[in-house]
């Protein structure tokens, strides 16, 4: 997918072969909806090849789901731009939420999968809950903050390794207003889209996520950190924080 991948099993028996069959399920959901590789579903869509109503049937509900959160975020969320279908803000969520659920079939209740900086954990880690941290956008490879995590998700939007690179919809221009948003919640793929929907909106997106029932850290260029009410909660307790 273009993105680092991490993915760790701590109960069970085969969890290698369970990582194996994951590691498969993504670069098959990769093949599909890429929007880089010349014959995925998407580049197909994208030139025109594939009408909407000839799609396969998870493509389809890819979509439904795209939609839905445009719904739900008044447009902030939205996959299209100057005509091009680009899902990546739901689709990465989705694909660490299918893996996740591919581990459960296969009996396993302890994992942590991460996808390009994007969580799902079930269960305690190697020693109680996943101590998960969140970057600092103006020190990299430094932390932020550790959040500690058991069985929620984990979703990070942000500019500070690919630049500005996320639209306001309604605008048409670059959202600037943060560095990074992080985003917890119960399941990775809403947790992914609503931190790319909530990006959009700037400052105002985090009135809308605790609307939501998620809670968030957002950090600007000038270091600022803004939490929602319920974001300490998962922190670490008295720990010094830089934002």
């Amino acid at each position: 997918m273009g993105m680092p991948v991490r993915i760790t099993v701590l109960d069970g028996t085969a969890p290698a072969r369970a990582i194996i069959k994951a590691m498969s399920l993504l670069r098959h959901v990769d093949q599909i909806y890429s929007t880089y590789k010349t014959n995925s579903v998407i580049s197909r869509i994208n030139r025109g090849e594939l009408a909407l109503d000839e799609l396969p049937a998870h493509v389809t509900y890819v979509l439904e789901q795209c939609e839905a959160w445009r719904q739900r975020s008044d447009g902030y969320f939205n996959v299209w731009f100057n005509g091009q279908l680009d899902p990546s803000g739901f689709v990465k969520g989705w694909a660490i939420g299918e893996v996740a659920t591919l581990l459960r079939s296969l009996g396993h209740t302890r994992f942590l999968v991460e996808v390009g900086g994007d969580i799902q954990t079930a269960g305690l880690g190697p020693s109680g809950p996943w101590r998960i941290a969140i970057t600092n956008p103006l020190v990299l490879n430094t932390a932020a903050t550790f959040v500690f995590m058991n069985g929620g998700a984990v979703a990070t939007s942000g500019t500070y390794e690919r630049g500005l690179h996320i639209y306001n919809p309604k605008t048409g221009t670059l959202t600037r207003e943060f560095m990074s948003l992080t985003v917890i919640g119960k399941d990775i793929a809403s947790a992914d889209a609503a931190a790319t929907a909530a990006f959009s909106m700037g400052h105002a997106g985090l009135d809308w996520l605790m609307s939501q029932g998620f809670e968030a850290l957002a950090i600007d260029d000038q270091g600022h950190g803004f939490r929602t009410r319920g974001f300490l909660a998962f922190e670490e307790p008295d720990a010094k924080r830089p934002f």
